[in-house]
């Protein structure tokens, strides 16, 4: 008898440490869920903010950008993808100012100089684009369509043998840029 109640005091005195155990693992796979459930969201969050869609992407990068615990990389992606999803609406000043954000948080991206110059163009403002498109090419010197676009920026400020250079620019970069040779048709000369 002695020896079952020893046993029983032993059972009963480790009863609470299981108890315990069994409520820390229970606070675990809570946790773990909870992350995979967050997980899940900011998967969701990332294709949106890559979806062909406008509207899914502008939707997608705003969580992300509202979120705020994302790498700085990350973070220029998402403001990035937010800006071009917002010049395909016509909404080049929100465009604008992602595209401010991400030249703070990645300063030598030639590819976000020369979307805010493409939206300061779209937008009529080429005396604003111009700076933009220089710095872009600067960085990126042997980018046909950034060499390209500063040509649209040149020919719409009547900067004739500018627009003309970079057109020609360039078509020696890619022989086969319908846009500088299309620039260069509308401004009657010869690639």
């Amino acid at each position: 008898m002695r020896k079952i109640l020893i046993g029983l005091v032993l059972v009963l005195a480790a009863f609470p440490a299981w108890a315990q155990n069994t409520d820390a693992q229970s606070k675990e796979q809570q946790k773990n869920a909870e992350q995979a459930k967050q997980d899940a969201i900011r998967a969701e969050n990332w294709a949106q903010c890559t979806s062909d869609d406008p509207d899914l992407r502008i939707s997608g990068c705003s969580a992300i950008i509202q979120r705020g615990n994302e790498s700085m990389v990350s973070l220029s992606m998402a403001y990035n993808n937010r800006g071009i999803a917002y010049n395909s609406k016509h909404l080049y000043d929100k465009a604008i100012a992602d595209y401010t954000t991400v030249m703070a948080l990645s300063p030598n991206n030639a590819g976000v100089f020369i979307n805010r110059a493409w939206a300061y163009h779209l937008a009529g403002r080429d005396t604003e684009a111009l700076p933009d498109a220089n710095k872009a090419i600067d960085l990126a010197p042997r980018s046909a369509s950034i060499i390209e676009t500063r040509a649209e920026i040149y020919e719409k400020l009547g900067q004739r043998d500018q627009a003309i250079a970079d057109y020609r620019a360039a078509l020696r970069l890619d022989p086969d840029d319908g846009r500088s040779q299309q620039g260069l048709q509308r401004l009657g000369v010869a690639p």
